[in-house]
């Protein structure tokens, strides 16, 4: 017997009756492609820029990586205190930041003073930590955002929440290593992130304006309703 009834809508559909729904799966794929950028690229960087070892360069991502538990639990302390959406803005900003920081302005550390080449380094190490914890923080407040505004409708069936936010990750990833290939073959190693930062950077900010725009659309419908009541109470 054939099944009548009103037909499901598509994904797409279900995606974008709230904005911010794409635009968080949006911000998930920029997130990993900025992480992976970073991450790829850090062992080429800093043996071409500064002479590190690459036994250094290792020891620096795992202490980066080590970094990210205490930057969730002062994440999880200021989510008490402050809006999350508030939060995606300034962890945002945080990211653009650290990406233009990571850009050098000078083609070889080596060839300048001691000082010059320290500093160099340290802006480096800085600029690539502030990436990769402000860019962890984005996916776990995006991640908690968008599974309160992800349609119901998308809990089951192939295209689900879950799969969708795999996917933008994972192809973030994926374009993330193939733009430090690109930039490093245009531009070869002295140019590679100027290349892969700068355009990036430009994305990052105006992904950061149009989150700002969706600030109303960046909560739950249940959530402001409550909300409102209890300011009438």
């Amino acid at each position: 017997s054939l099944v009548t009834g009103e037909r499901r809508p598509s994904t797409w559909r279900l995606l974008n009756e709230n904005p911010a729904v794409p635009h968080l799966l949006w911000l998930y794929f920029l997130i990993k492609f900025a992480c992976e950028l970073f991450v790829a690229s850090c062992s080429i960087v800093t043996v071409y820029n500064f002479g590190w070892s690459t036994s250094s360069s290792g020891m620096y991502l795992a202490m980066v990586g080590l970094s990210v538990l205490p930057a969730n639990a002062l994440l999880g302390a200021l989510t008490r205190r402050y809006d999350e959406r508030e939060l995606i803005y300034w962890t945002e900003g945080l990211s653009s930041l650290g990406l233009f920081l990571l850009i050098p302005f000078a083609r070889r550390a080596a060839a300048n003073s001691i000082w010059v080449a320290w500093l160099l380094a340290s802006k480096y190490a800085v600029a690539g930590c502030l990436v990769f914890l402000a860019t962890n923080m984005i996916e776990v407040l995006a991640m908690s955002t968008l599974s309160k505004l992800m349609p119901k409708r998308l809990a089951k069936g192939t295209f689900n929440s879950g799969l969708l936010a795999t996917e933008s990750g994972m192809l973030g990833r994926a374009v993330g290593d193939f733009a430090v290939t690109a930039a490093g073959s245009i531009g070869g190693l002295a140019r590679l992130l100027p290349i892969a930062c700068l355009p990036t950077v430009i994305v990052f900010v105006v992904t950061t304006l149009r989150s700002i725009t969706l600030w109303t659309f960046l909560t739950d419908a249940e959530e402001s309703e409550s909300g409102e009541d209890d300011v009438e109470e």
